[in-house]
């Protein structure tokens, strides 16, 4: 019995000392275009009554990826095609600027950038497709600058 404890132990250290020695490849930093600095993103549209109501609303890339976009314009074109492609189903989406900085909110994976941590929502842009055609409505700026 006392012999199997001091063999569990010994076990133990060896793997505490292999995990230890392993270390993860430095991460790359992340070179953006200049006029990079604002991430964009688009997801389903009834978060915009939440921001409207004064709620505070966060993405969390724990739960799924999500793409980010440097232009909302950008993020409009690439919901655009997922949704003719079929890969996102057509209805009420919007486009939303996230709190902080690309840099902050950010990370490559192949040759898109995706969310790596819990960001809340600011600003959004109303989205609709009617067809093939998006429908573009204002920006909630003032909306913004109040939460």
């Amino acid at each position: 019995m006392r012999k199997t404890a001091v063999l569990l132990l010994l076990l133990g250290a060896l793997l505490l000392e292999a995990c230890a020695r392993h270390s993860l490849p430095d991460e790359e930093p992340l070179i953006l275009p200049d006029n990079c600095h604002e991430a964009w993103i688009y997801a389903p549209g009834h978060y915009v009554l939440d921001l409207a109501e004064g709620k505070t609303v966060h993405l969390n890339p724990f739960i799924q990826d999500f793409p980010l976009y440097c232009l909302a314009d950008k993020a409009r074109d690439a919901l655009s095609q997922a949704i003719e492609k079929g890969q996102l189903s057509d209805g009420d989406w919007a486009l939303y600027r996230l709190d902080g900085t690309m840099k902050e909110n950010a990370r490559m994976d192949g040759e898109q950038l995706i969310l790596v941590r819990k960001a809340r929502l600011t600003t959004w842009e109303s989205f609709k497709m009617q067809g093939k055609t998006p429908i573009r409505s204002q920006r909630n700026e003032k909306r913004a600058k109040d939460l």
